[in-house]
C-alpha cells in the first residue's frame, strides 16, 4: 500500500521541481514509537548554497505531524541562524496542525561547523501525548522543542534528504550512528519493515530484548547524485510506513519542510493541541499552480503539501 502512496508523492515532488537523496527507512511497527536517539553527522555544507536543504531523522505516522530536528541550509545562513556558509543551521523542527493551521514549529537555531556530530533524542512523555525533541551538542542542549501526538502508533522512523526549489543538493555523505529506536510493545516484525535507498549503506537492524528496543550502529546516507529524480528513488527507499500524501493547505505566512514520513490526513488526533513554538523559517517548495510567495529573511512562503 505505501509503495503506491509513496510514488504518487514522488511524482508529485518531482513536479515541483524538489529533488530527494536516498532515505533509509522503518515503519509501519505493529506497535507505537515512543522514544529514539541518533547521533547525526551531516557532514560538509555544499559550497554556494541556494535555497533550501534540510537533513534529518524524522519520525511520524499516518495522522500525526512530523517530528524533525535536523541541519539546514539555506542561501543566506547569516540571516537564517548567524552561520557562516561553511556551517550549517541545526535545530529542533516540527512541522503538523497546530490549533487548526498547519505549519512549522522551530526551536532555537545554532550554527553548527561541517562534519561535527551533534546528537536528537525524541522521547513521549508519561503524559502520553508530550513529545520532547532535544538536540545536544558535545553534551550542552542547543535545540529544543515540545509537540502533541501522543503515541505514534503503526509509526515509521526515517532519514530526509530533501532539496526544495533551487536548492544546492549534499556533495558528502551524512552518518547518523549510535541509533536507537524504542517501541510501545514489542515487534520482531519491525525489522521486516526496512527499506534503504540506492547507496545507503547500514549496519544490522538488532534487538536484545525481543522486539521492543531497537538498535543500529549506523547509516551512512550517500552524497546526491546530479540529475537523479525522485522517482528513482521511490520503490527503492523505506518499506511501509503507513504514511500517506496529504493535500492540507499551508497559509501564507507559514513556513514549512516536508517530508518522510508525511502527516497524512493533515490533523493532529482529536484533542491534542501543539505546545507553543517558534514559528517556522524554512522556505518550502511550491506546488504546480500556486504562487510561490518568498521572504529570505522573513522565511515565508506559500505552499500546498502532495
Amino acid at each position: 500500500m505505501f509503495a503506491a502512496a509513496f510514488l504518487q508523492l514522488a511524482l508529485a515532488l518531482t513536479v515541483m521541481g524538489d529533488s530527494w537523496g536516498p532515505a533509509y527507512s522503518l515503519g509501519p511497527t505493529a506497535s507505537a514509537i515512543i522514544e529514539s536517539t541518533v547521533t547525526f553527522n551531516p557532514g560538509t555544507p555544499p559550497a554556494n548554497p541556494k535555497d533550501a536543504l534540510f537533513l534529518w531523522p524524522g519520525i511520524s505516522n499516518a495522522t500525526s505531524g512530523l517530528i524533525q530536528s535536523g541541519a539546514d541550509q539555506l542561501a543566506d545562513q547569516n540571516a537564517y541562524c548567524g552561520a557562516t556558509d561553511d556551517q550549517w543551521c541545526v535545530m529542533a523542527s516540527y512541522f503538523g496542525v497546530v490549533d487548526g493551521t498547519t505549519t512549522q514549529l522551530n526551536g532555537a537555531a545554532t550554527p553548527v561547523d561541517a562534519n561535527t556530530p551533534f546528537t536528537i533524542h525524541y522521547k513521549l512523555q508519561d503524559d502520553q501525548i508530550t513529545w520532547d525533541q532535544t538536540v545536544t551538542l558535545n553534551g550542552e542542549v542547543i535545540s529544543t522543542l515540545q509537540s502533541s501526538d501522543g503515541p505514534l502508533i503503526s509509526g515509521g522512523w526515517g532519514t530526509g534528504t530533501e532539496c526544495q526549489s533551487d536548492c544546492t543538493g549534499t556533495t558528502s555523505a551524512q552518518t547518523y550512528s549510535n541509533i536507537t529506536i524504542v517501541l510501545q510493545d514489542a515487534d520482531m516484525s519491525f525489522s521486516n519493515t526496512l527499506g534503504k535507498g540506492e547507496g545507503v549503506e547500514a549496519s544490522e537492524l538488532v534487538t536484545a530484548d525481543n522486539g521492543k528496543t531497537w538498535t543500529i550502529e549506523s547509516i551512512t546516507i550517500p552524497a546526491m547524485v546530479e540529475g537523479q529524480a525522485v522517482t528513482s528513488e521511490s520503490e527503492a527507499i523505506l518499506a511501509s510506513t503507513g504514511a500517506v500524501p496529504s493535500s492540507t493547505v499551508v497559509p501564507s505566512g507559514s513556513t514549512a519542510r516536508s517530508s518522510f514520513p508525511t502527516p497524512g490526513s493533515g490533523s493532529l488526533p482529536s484533542g491534542q493541541g501543539q505546545s507553543p513554538g517558534k514559528p517556522g523559517r524554512r522556505p518550502s517548495r511550491r506546488a504546480p499552480g500556486l504562487k510561490k510567495e518568498v521572504n529570505i529573511k522573513g522565511r515565508r512562503v506559500t505552499r500546498i503539501m502532495p
